[in-house]
């Protein structure tokens, strides 16, 4: 689940800085630290902005969209997690 993370801290925005840390806006945090596992208020606006960018292609589109159903798993929001960074990388190899 950490390279889905920081897929998805990437696409938000967030700079690799390398060593683990992340910048985004002035803010430098560790990767344990990046929002997107724990936070579904972040997690859920980058699902929305990558839904967009995926209207037309259905399949990915309804993967994001059914896992926000689902509850957490020990907290985490696995599901949600995994269905935008696939769709990321669907838009990725659609951009290349």
């Amino acid at each position: 689940m950490k390279k889905q993370i920081i897929k998805i801290a990437l696409y938000d925005g967030w700079k690799d800085k390398g060593n683990g840390y992340y910048e985004r806006r002035g803010m430098t945090v560790p990767y344990n630290m990046l929002p997107y596992s724990t936070n579904l208020n972040e997690l859920h606006r980058v699902a929305l902005d990558v839904m967009e960018e995926l209207r037309g292609f259905e399949s990915h589109y309804f993967d994001i969209q059914h896992a926000v159903f689902n509850r957490p798993i020990r907290g985490k929001y696995t599901h949600l997690i995994k269905a935008v960074a696939d769709g990321i990388d669907y838009l990725n190899s659609k951009n290349k």
